[in-house]
């Protein structure tokens, strides 16, 4: 018994992942089609940068077959070819403090300009350079912007093609501190003798000086957090003022 199944393409071409995922079989990269040979039957296939699969039929003929709601975003219904045409959205991070955003399993991108990407609907990450953390939004089946009400505290573009990370105001003052600069990791430099008005997203961040070192978090509402053997050096728990006190 030979059995030879069917021969037929992938062509993840237009998403902006590196690779694509075929559940079961492997991942493959998208800078050129790919041909698979598989048996009849249910398949399912994830563009690498989102968490969601999407179910297609491989037809005892061999064609490709698809839910038709899906054609904005697949194309290929009927041949031998599944195209991930994916939509095109985008994530304007213009106004945030750290100089590179990261949008999961695609790449990293300047804030100096917004990052264009494209890719089939599902969850997405990005995450602000100077913080492990990820933010989650949705790219919505008909290609939107969709996020939970916690996003929506730092970020605009629900029902719009465009995610704006806003982030939060966060003030460092380290006016009375000796050391006469100070850091914010991932972030910048800024001289200790004035303010330091930061734009940032939720997660951990580091301050760090000749002086002084130490981690801090910003919650889910734009609030100061850091541990409390800081408090005789620091100030502004629970606020958006990070002071430092010596």
């Amino acid at each position: 018994l030979t059995v030879t199944g069917h021969v037929y393409t992938i062509d993840a071409t237009p998403v902006s992942a590196p690779f694509f995922q075929l559940a079961g079989i492997g991942h493959y990269g998208t800078g050129t089609p790919t041909q698979v040979t598989e048996l009849p039957g249910t398949k399912r296939v994830q563009d690498g940068s989102a968490l969601e699969f999407y179910a297609y039929e491989l037809t005892d003929g061999g064609a490709i077959t698809y839910d038709p709601a899906f054609e904005p975003f697949f194309d290929g219904q009927g041949t031998a070819t599944l195209t991930l045409v994916g939509y095109e959205h985008t994530v304007d991070a213009t106004g945030l403090s750290a100089p590179s955003i990261q949008l999961a399993s695609i790449g990293h991108f300047p804030t100096s300009t917004p990052a264009v990407v494209r890719g089939l609907p599902g969850t997405r990450r990005v995450q602000e350079q100077s913080s492990p953390e990820f933010a989650t939004y949705q790219l919505t089946t008909a290609g939107l912007i969709d996020y939970t009400a916690a996003v929506d505290a730092f970020a605009d573009g629900a029902g719009t093609s465009t995610l704006t990370l806003a982030g939060f105001t966060i003030v460092v003052d380290a006016t009375l501190m000796a050391a006469p600069s100070f850091s914010i990791n991932g972030i910048g430099s800024f001289p200790s003798n004035v303010l330091a008005t930061l734009a940032l997203l939720p997660g951990s961040k580091g301050f760090t000086s000749t002086a002084l070192t130490f981690g801090f978090t910003v919650d889910a509402a734009g609030l100061i957090d850091y541990p409390g053997t800081l408090d005789a050096q620091v100030s502004g728990r629970g606020t958006s003022t990070l002071k430092i006190l010596n």
